[in-house]
């Protein structure tokens, strides 16, 4: 018995759930919010020089953890066992220079 072709079925679906203000504000979320999560970690870092602890982290939105924890992936932040908080978190010189550059291209109105 042969299966039907999913993907222009799912391509289909998926074109009719891209029109919804949901998943448009679900992408840009996806698109921004490891950003703006790097961004908060990272001018943390600055003021106190030390490992940021998770409790400190703005972690709303629909992605939150899923972000923070692509930003490890990635190699932008690193994280520690921490000894006030669960983990806290680190940039990393990549996260640094990817935070400098977000940030003169006026993605951070600070």
């Amino acid at each position: 018995m042969r299966r039907p072709k999913v993907s222009s079925s799912l391509d289909d679906f998926n074109a009719l759930l891209a029109r919804t203000d949901v998943i448009r504000q679900l992408h840009e979320s996806l698109v921004r919010e490891p950003a703006y999560i790097l961004g908060h970690i990272c001018r943390i870092h600055e003021q106190s020089g030390q490992c940021v602890p998770d409790h400190r982290l703005l972690l709303g939105g629909f992605l939150g953890e899923d972000s923070l924890r692509a930003l490890v992936e990635a190699g932008l932040v690193t994280k520690e066992v921490g000894q006030t908080s669960v983990y806290c978190y680190t940039p990393t010189a990549a996260g640094k220079e990817q935070y400098a550059k977000l940030k003169t291209g006026g993605l951070f109105s600070y």
